[in-house]
């Protein structure tokens, strides 16, 4: 299964997202209609190769590899609007190389 879902601030999920859904989404997230989401990010799964992608609204990504026996979250910190939605782009077109090979930060235990 070569799927992604994507869940936005309210907790609405999205199968297989368009490319400008992603873009409203991930800019919707910086806007007044999400002031009050309790959770406020927006994350983005690619079911068969197990990441997952989190966008928080203090501009920090996160990733996470849940089909790993020991998951690690990674982070980088500073992540732009435009750049978050390129990764979450490419996460949805199954661009895998392109989202590990970014200068990812290890989350101590």
């Amino acid at each position: 299964m070569d799927h992604t879902s994507i869940t936005d601030a309210f907790g609405t999920t999205y199968i297989d997202p368009s490319e400008a859904k992603i873009k409203s989404l991930v800019e919707s997230l910086f806007t007044k209609s999400t002031e009050a989401c309790p959770h406020k990010d927006l994350s983005i799964s690619h079911y068969k190769s197990g990441y997952s992608l989190v966008y928080h609204d203090n501009n920090i990504l996160t990733l996470e590899n849940l089909n790993e026996l020991e998951p690690q979250i990674k982070f980088i910190r500073g992540i732009t609007i435009k750049k978050a939605t390129e990764l979450f782009s490419a996460l949805n077109k199954n661009q895998i190389d392109s989202i590990i090979n970014q200068p990812w930060q290890v989350q101590a235990s």
